[in-house]
């Protein structure tokens, strides 16, 4: 069985300041740069974010979810969750305190 083509789920556009960091500190400061943010749902336990920010390279941030109440339970692709992010998640119903602090 194929997998099921993601569904856009919402959009959000922001200024925000961007940093790459790696496991040995920050590799490079972008700035405070344009972000457009993508949030698409895989299944009903999994979505995605792509995150663009400015003319950094996009950033797939996938979500993992209770289904029944939208508590995500773990996420991959980034260090830690950006705070815009976690606010992008909030906006859509999701309940982010699992994991962020």
């Amino acid at each position: 069985m194929a997998n099921p083509k993601p569904v856009l789920v919402s959009t959000t556009e922001f200024e925000a300041h961007v940093f790459c960091e790696t496991i040995s500190g920050i590799s490079e400061d972008y700035g405070v740069v344009h972000n457009v943010a993508r949030l698409y749902r895989v299944r009903k336990d999994r979505y995605e974010v792509e995150w663009e920010a400015g003319d950094s390279e996009v950033v797939h941030i996938g979500v993992w979810v209770n289904p029944h109440n939208l508590k995500v339970v773990d996420y991959d692709g980034v260090f830690s969750l950006p705070s815009e992010i976690a606010d992008f998640l909030l906006e859509n119903g999701f309940d982010t305190s699992e994991v962020t602090e």
